[in-house]
């Protein structure tokens, strides 16, 4: 990802002591807190810009806690939570920082960072449907493919289907969602 330094504040006017701020969804700080002048900065909470980048879109993501006692159940959550994640602000972040990760050149961490927290929520799901005895264990090739396809397609639709997805009310994305969920389940052998 290719960074560009510019402020976020700049002054309306010489006669005007107020100051507007362009639209951000990320926690830009544009001032040093001595004063001077205004500079781009990352912030003081922040080792660098792709630490901001990421705690941003983790702030946004509110990654569910999902158990509804079955497989399917807790599959159409994660599912239903994660496209509708992608359709926000935070969430075309993680995709574009996810095709940017993808690049043979990316040198940086961030997409493994983003995907850890989506990892996280899966692999509990996994591991809950083990215990419970749906699933052959979250090592099994199945439930790796299916964990790679329920991502893939996200990542992809989000990409390609986004204006659609956006289009589409609480019943047409649940729709989507049980569709997906039935064909992965077939998969696993549900």
């Amino acid at each position: 990802m290719t960074w560009t330094t510019r402020s976020h504040v700049r002054p309306v006017g010489p006669a005007t002591p107020t100051r507007t701020t362009a639209s951000s969804t990320l926690p830009w700080r544009s001032t040093p807190p001595t004063g001077g002048p205004a500079t781009p900065s990352t912030g003081w909470h922040w080792r660098d810009k792709e630490t901001l980048l990421v705690d941003a879109v983790h702030a946004r993501a509110d990654a569910p806690e999902v158990d509804t006692g079955t497989l399917e159940g807790d599959l159409l959550a994660v599912y239903s939570w994660l496209l509708q994640h992608f359709l926000t602000e935070a969430g075309w972040v993680a995709v574009r920082i996810a095709v940017d990760g993808a690049a043979e050149d990316a040198t940086w961490a961030a997409p493994e960072r983003v995907g850890a927290q989506h990892a996280m929520v899966l692999n509990q799901l996994w591991a809950r449907a083990t215990a419970r005895g749906e699933i052959p264990g979250p090592d099994d090739s199945r439930v790796r493919i299916a964990t790679r396809m329920m991502y893939g397609d996200l990542l992809l639709r989000a990409m390609v289907d986004r204006p659609q997805l956006a289009a589409l009310d609480e019943a047409g994305r649940a729709e989507e969602s049980r569709f997906v969920v039935a064909m992965l389940l077939r998969m696993l052998g549900r």
